[in-house]
């Protein structure tokens, strides 16, 4: 599903309403439909709405809401911020077949009038109260004040209105339903600029916005609906940046085209050279456990064949899981010296990757440098101490034009601040261009962990996970889903499959990549989130995400699954 900014989303519509000869008000009325019909599977019986109209176009969609709200028989409470003859155009036409439904509209322009307006509705709810010993009718705010033309923080009027909304006693324990999105929130950017309405129930339209499934509005949109009004928004139609929502439905279909477009569940004639041989040179002294992490993930999304390359001196402790094998490098003060490369490239392979307990010494450095300059035939995956290495100099190595297979970076935004020499605020601030912008200049694939783990590639093309919890925020869950990506690679990108070229894997098309990449992410969040049903977000360890990432790719792929 395509994010679209509010300016795009503009644009989709006026060129909906040229081709398509449909009107603005058609449009209008559509989207207030929408978002009645919302309302009433997500709230049942309703005796009361309040409906908060600003001068825009939201305001046209909020009275539109009102209107099918009161025709449906609940008492509905407009209230135009706007005086009745200064509203124009299709927001006036929505308010007039409002107010002649029978809505009650009380104009509101400025902060006293608010105030009073406010002690009479706490003086109508007490009379309620008294009359009806102690029950309050079953009612919702709907807000309809600011859409996605707001480019700056609230202020004044609004300002005040937003926070009563959020804390008058009023509205305790009324749910607010935001129309499009919650008032307060720039459509363009992810960043909360002043007071935010906080919804429990978001009706967008068309496509969803950024501040609706990304930063700090996620915990302010609530439940978010994303309502066919009638318009269709190919990829082709809407203008850059191109950033796409990795959502359930995605992940299915994702599913269904990994492990080389197979048809019918896994084939009865594969052995473990089938699915592929990941090597993962990680761990050093005291780290040993992110190489083991790094491996079990590796195994529990598929690959058949996993060999952990160690320093000589922590075999012995890396080699503690029995399923993986093992390649010992040559080593110094416990970690890898640098070399042994020949040695290690002997070992046959289908994606390499590189990290994860690798430690930050002179020959870490150097392996990661011989091995992005000398392996140009597989996928190389590069975490942790992997990226680390390289943060004082990110031009060494051939990355940008390198050629041939890809290279894959997993970076978590303190990593991705010393490769970018940006501040961790400022990446979060825009963590879709940081990532977008990073990975067109140095021709590389990011994966920018985090709340909603961003895929962005060397095509400018985005990508936004919505699997996911707090409870993975613990040590070795990114040591996991560096398995996990190097496996789903493994399975997937070899020789003879859909997915590489003629010469192994020259021309690997950077969608192919892409999509690996979105379903890794989503595979490992599921998994989190299937264990955090199961142990709770708080006892969360890493070693459990591994352990449930067979159900969860079973959740997406059913045909797996042994009858």
């Amino acid at each position: 599903m395509r994010i679209l900014n509010g300016s795009q989303m503009r644009r989709v519509e006026e060129r909906v309403i040229q081709e398509q000869g449909i009107t603005s008000l058609d449009l209008m009325e559509s989207a207030g439909r929408c978002a009645f019909e919302s309302i009433k599977g997500a709230f049942k019986a309703i005796e009361k709405a309040v409906v908060l109209c600003g001068r825009g176009s939201n305001g046209g969609d909020g009275w539109i809401v009102g209107r099918l709200l009161r025709e449906y028989g609940i008492d509905v409470e407009g209230v135009s911020f706007v005086r009745r003859n200064d509203l124009r155009g299709d927001t006036r036409a929505a308010f007039d077949r409002a107010a002649s439904s029978g809505v009650h509209v009380t104009e509101i322009v400025n902060e006293d009038e608010w105030e009073r307006w406010l002690q009479g509705q706490v003086s109508l709810k007490l009379q309620e109260e008294i009359i009806s010993d102690g029950r309050t009718s079953k009612r919702i705010v709907v807000d309809a004040l600011v859409g996605t033309g707001l480019n700056r923080p609230l202020t004044g009027l609004f300002a005040v209105v937003v926070r009563d909304i959020n804390d008058n006693e009023l509205f305790d324990n009324v749910p607010v339903v935001a129309i499009d999105i919650p008032s307060g929130f720039d459509s363009d950017s992810i960043c909360q600029p002043g007071p935010t309405v906080e919804a429990k129930l978001t009706v967008t339209f068309g496509a969803p916005k950024y501040p609706c499934v990304m930063g700090p509005a996620l915990s302010k949109v609530g439940k978010l609906v994303v309502a066919n009004i009638g318009l269709t928004v190919p990829a082709e139609l809407a203008p850059p940046p191109r950033v796409w929502l990795v959502d359930r439905e995605r992940a299915l279909n994702l599913a269904s085209i990994m492990d080389n477009r197979r048809d019918g569940g896994l084939p009865q004639d594969v052995h473990k050279g089938s699915f592929g041989h990941v090597m993962i040179v990680a761990g050093s002294s005291g780290k040993t456990g992110a190489a083991q992490l790094a491996g079990l993930g590796a195994l529990r999304s598929g690959a058949g064949l996993v060999t952990v390359a160690a320093p000589d001196s922590c075999l012995g402790e890396v080699a503690h899981v029995p399923e993986f094998m093992t390649h010992g490098l040559p080593h110094y003060q416990g970690m890898a010296s640098g070399g042994g490369l020949k040695e290690l490239l002997a070992v046959n392979h289908d994606v390499i990757a590189v990290g994860p307990g690798l430690g930050t010494g002179q020959g870490p450095r150097l392996l990661v440098e011989r091995l992005i300059e000398g392996v140009a035939n597989v996928p190389l995956v590069l975490d942790a101490d992997g990226l680390n290495v390289l943060a004082d100099d990110i031009d060494i190595g051939p990355l940008t034009g390198r050629g041939g297979a890809p290279i894959v970076m997993t970076p978590h935004p303190r990593e991705f601040s010393r490769l970018t020499k940006m501040s961790v605020s400022e990446i979060q601030v825009d963590r879709v261009a940081a990532a977008r912008d990073f990975a067109v200049e140095y021709s590389v694939f990011i994966v920018l962990k985090g709340a909603q783990t961003i895929v962005a590639g060397p095509d400018g093309a985005v990508f936004v996970n919505t699997t996911g919890n707090p409870g993975m925020a613990t040590g070795g869950s990114g040591d996991v889903l560096t398995g996990v990506v190097a496996g789903v690679f493994a399975r997937n990108v070899r020789e003879g499959s859909g997915l590489s070229g003629s010469d192994r894997y020259y021309g690997v098309e950077p969608e192919s990549v892409s999509e690996i990449l979105q379903y890794s992410v989503y595979l490992h969040g599921l998994a989190g989130d299937l264990a955090a049903v199961d142990i709770g977000p708080t006892g969360l360890i890493a070693s459990d995400i591994a352990a449930y990432l067979g159900r969860a790719s079973t959740d997406l792929n059913p045909r797996d699954s042994i009858e």
